[in-house]
């Protein structure tokens, strides 16, 4: 922590000893020098979070090639380029390919360097494991070179149980297979996918598949399993499915999210700067709402609650046999 108690530092020190640290501005001082690991964290986490300047990463040693599917703006890549910075590791970004364009044009915005593809991965990466390498996937490999991560959360609408139509059976979930494809040709060290819980419940078995496929591709599967996101630090409640692939053997993550894991965290640690906000953007803008869900709104600020009561959710909604009651309620 510097002397005025406005910029704190996170040192984290790697296998080999070495000593890396990064610093964090904050919005005020803190009141006390010495405080506790995980208040000194969680200034730490919220620093990041609420910085209006991203920070700048490292721009020299070892470089970390990574590759995003499924991209979108970049979420997942922002938070492997600030494990870099924390480790003194060279973040690049070499591929990202996603179907929306919008998203693309985003992802291109927050990391210029990287090469971007609007595309449906099945035009890419198209054949089983077996099946000979293709013209695109024979010139990709050959732009992109090596790939030391790759990253991946792949369409979940198709597993979601807010989905009443094409639950369990929807032909997108086979997308969850293309990455292993994409596994296949680029041969990426470490690979990581995330998803929705009930993607375990697939018909087509996509979890199991792609793992029995990973190992037949000499992956070590690391974690096979769900995270509750809140108790890493997220301040939401989020479970997920995580798939963690390696082809070094890692240590397994299971004890690391154990040792790293925090106290529950709420929405207003997080976005509370975000109140002050002014401005024209449309980042800052209020969505726009219905006049029933006006009233909702309304409701739980003038009764002081967090969750409607049934009788004021629509029909589809006041069901208890589901895990989603929080969808009409207010984040806390």
């Amino acid at each position: 922590m510097s002397k005025d108690r406005r910029k704190i530092y996170r040192v984290v020190s790697t296998r080999r000893r070495k000593k890396i640290r990064t610093s964090f501005k904050l919005d005020k001082a803190l009141k006390k020098a010495s405080d506790s690991n995980e208040r000194l964290a969680s200034c730490t986490d919220q620093g990041f979070i609420r910085s209006k300047r991203r920070p700048r990463p490292k721009q020299r040693g070892r470089i970390v090639r990574v590759a995003d599917l499924f991209s979108g703006c970049g979420a997942m890549s922002v938070g492997v380029e600030e494990a870099c910075r924390a480790l003194g590791l060279c973040f690049k970004p070499v591929l990202a390919i996603d179907f929306n364009k919008n998203a693309s044009t985003i992802y291109k915005v927050n990391f210029p360097e990287a090469h971007v593809q609007t595309a449906d991965i099945r035009a890419i990466f198209r054949g089983n494991l077996r099946a000979r390498v293709s013209a695109a996937e024979q010139k990709l490999k050959k732009k992109v070179r090596c790939v030391d991560i790759a990253i991946a959360g792949p369409p979940c609408q198709g597993h979601s149980d807010l989905n009443n139509h094409s639950r369990r059976k929807d032909p997108k979930n086979g997308l969850y297979y293309r990455i292993i494809r994409f596994a296949k040709i680029m041969k990426p060290t470490h690979l990581i996918i995330e998803n929705v819980p009930a993607v375990v419940h697939d018909r087509g078995r996509v979890v199991s598949r792609a793992r029995k496929a990973l190992q037949s591709l000499n992956y070590h599967i690391v974690l096979d399993g769900f995270v509750n996101m809140a108790d890493i630090g997220v301040p939401q409640t989020r479970s997920r499915h995580v798939l963690v692939a390696s082809l070094k053997r890692a240590k397994e993550l299971k004890d690391i999210l154990v040792r790293y894991r925090r106290r529950k965290r709420s929405v207003s640690w997080a976005i509370q700067d975000l109140l002050s906000a002014r401005s024209d953007s449309i980042m800052d803008r209020e969505s726009g709402k219905t006049e029933r869900a006006s009233q909702r709104i309304r409701y739980l600020f003038e009764h002081g609650a967090y969750n409607l009561p049934n009788r004021l959710r629509p029909p589809c909604h006041r069901s208890n046999n589901h895990t989603y009651n929080s969808v009409y309620g207010r984040l806390c």
